[in-house]
């Protein structure tokens, strides 16, 4: 019996070290990912918004040419998708406004 009880122990000890290690990679996998952007964007909207807030990127340099209008809504793709504008000021904001609300409890 002392026997099942310390392999049902350990079971428990590996698996909760296997989760830990899922959630450390995914973490990391976050981290990796923002210091890509830090590459390009000074600032951008992240965490928890407002169902009605824009999406906003500060880049590191202004553009030198603007793109076209009908090139704009390449800029920014979100999964799942989601219709909306995306505009430039000033050659250095990247502004993205969905046509209605965010969904309430998603992550993009």
């Amino acid at each position: 019996m002392k026997h099942i009880h310390w392999t049902y122990i350990g079971f428990l000890i590996l698996f909760y070290s296997c989760n830990q290690d899922k959630r450390l990679s995914k973490e990391a996998r976050y981290h990796k990912d923002r210091e890509k952007l830090a590459r390009y964007f000074t600032a951008d909207t992240s965490g928890f918004i407002s169902s009605m807030d824009p999406l906003t990127y500060i880049l590191n340099l202004p553009l030198a040419d603007l793109p076209q209008d009908k090139d704009l809504n390449k800029l920014i793709r979100i999964p799942p998708e989601v219709k909306g504008t995306v505009r430039i000021t000033g050659h250095t904001v990247i502004k993205f406004t969905p046509e209605g609300s965010w969904e309430n409890g998603n992550k993009f």
